[in-house]
């Protein structure tokens, strides 16, 4: 006869004493109301379940805090194995780059473009051996075939019995974006600085030309009359005029250029509209009629050049709103006028118009909506900050296929004279 060790749980163990046949109902735990050691060695272990059960349920719930973290994080996370270094997980951020909702075993090699493999092995083998590293600059093959730069920082994550390499790739794209920009800024600093000292170069020449061709023209009047006569004349007249030209440009470039350490100064805005219009006339009589209507404004406080350079950035944006080719169908417009204590000049085009979803980011350092090689992205954003430093404000209005509308605020100056603040006059 065969007998065999009675276990909790086993149907066929154990009989009851009434001698019928069945399973017996085992209790699932201790009485905690049990006499002596027993009961309190129950209670001791129920205290002790139900703090594993809180411990555990603290720990679910972490984790899925984690993992929710790590899933909306706005760079993209991997962990892959440290042996095979194929994906474990990747975040939704991951998956947005490599164009796959899941790349779970996918190989992370294989994500790097085929002339950058090595150098991605080589990465993680440093970082499986030392537990961790940056690699300061590399590419992400992207859907649809592009490049997307990122650094990786990565580290060996040890998690209970086994290991993963976590890489948290961050885009690069923008700081590259806003290094080029920095670069082409430097770059029209020193050609700004060059051109000051050739304008400087540029006025005596300049002088001796109109003092020759004033000279040659009184010569010429004093012949007698006849046609190559009147003709000299006009020819004269016309050279006079585009020299003087050449002078006033000259001039507003010397102006525009000068340095001010001092913020405070009080001069006439319209002046800094018409020098602003000046400069810019070049980049707007081929793409658009210029109307102006320029109000009686007391002087305002501010620098007058600075204020100059607000209207030359507003200007010249507005004439590469509108396409060149159209100069009757298409208008810039300067309005200068007196609200309260405020002097306004709106600048108005009838442009594309800016988008809405784009509107809310003008004003923000290097950003543009320009191609590249035409623009850096500051123009709004140092007129913000010139205008604020003088104690005023921009706004903008635009409607998409309408046009858009700038409107410039400035601080009416006090009544009286202010002796310590000179005053600006432009011709």
């Amino acid at each position: 006869m065969h007998c065999r060790n009675a276990t909790v749980g086993d149907s066929n163990a154990a009989m009851p004493r009434n001698g019928r046949s069945g399973p017996i109902a085992w209790p699932s735990e201790v009485p905690t109301d049990a006499p002596a050691e027993v009961g309190a060695l129950s209670r001791a272990f129920q205290a002790m379940r139900s703090d594993l059960r809180a411990v555990l349920s603290g720990l679910r719930e972490s984790e899925e805090r984690y993992r929710r973290s790590i899933d909306s994080a706005s760079d993209a996370i991997f962990a892959i194995d440290p042996i095979t270094l194929k994906v474990l997980h990747a975040n939704r951020k991951a998956g947005e780059v490599a164009g796959a909702a899941d790349l779970t075993g996918r190989a992370f090699l294989d994500l790097h473009p085929a002339d950058q493999r090595e150098r991605g092995q080589q990465f993680l083998s440093r970082v499986t051996s030392m537990g961790e590293g940056t690699l300061p600059d590399i590419d992400l093959c992207c859907h649809g075939g592009t490049r997307l730069s990122v650094s990786i920082s990565a580290s060996v994550i040890v998690h209970g019995a086994g290991r993963f390499v976590q890489l948290i790739c961050r885009d690069l794209s923008e700081r590259k974006r806003m290094e080029r920009e920095l670069v082409q800024a430097e770059k029209l600093s020193t050609v700004g600085v060059l051109a000051a000292g050739i304008l400087h170069e540029l006025n005596t020449p300049l002088a001796y030309i109109q003092a020759n061709l004033e000279a040659s023209r009184k010569a010429a009047r004093r012949l007698p009359e006849s046609p190559v006569a009147r003709a000299l004349d006009a020819g004269l007249d016309d050279a006079l005029e585009g020299v003087q030209r050449a002078t006033t440009i000259v001039r507003d470039l010397r102006i525009f250029a000068r340095s001010r350490d001092d913020a405070s100064g009080r001069f006439d805005v319209n002046d800094a509209v018409r020098m602003a219009l000046r400069m810019a006339q070049h980049e707007l009589k081929y793409r658009a009629t210029v109307l102006t209507e320029l109000g009686e404004i007391p002087q305002v406080l501010g620098q007058a050049t600075d204020i100059a350079q607000v209207f030359l950035n507003l200007l010249v944006n507005a004439a590469h709103a509108i396409a060149s080719g159209s100069v009757g169908q298409n208008r810039v417009q300067v309005v200068t006028g007196v609200a309260g204590d405020r002097a306004i000049a709106r600048v108005s085009d009838t442009g594309e118009g800016i988008p809405p979803e784009v509107l809310p980011r003008i004003f923000e350092p290097f950003f543009t909506t320009k191609p590249e090689g035409f623009g850096t992205g500051l123009g709004l954003a140092i007129s913000r900050d010139i205008l604020r430093r003088a104690g005023g404000d921009i706004r903008v209005e635009s409607t998409v296929g309408v046009g858009t509308t700038f409107i410039v605020e400035l601080p009416l100056a006090p009544a009286g004279p202010l002796a310590h603040l000179p005053e600006h006059h432009f011709g």
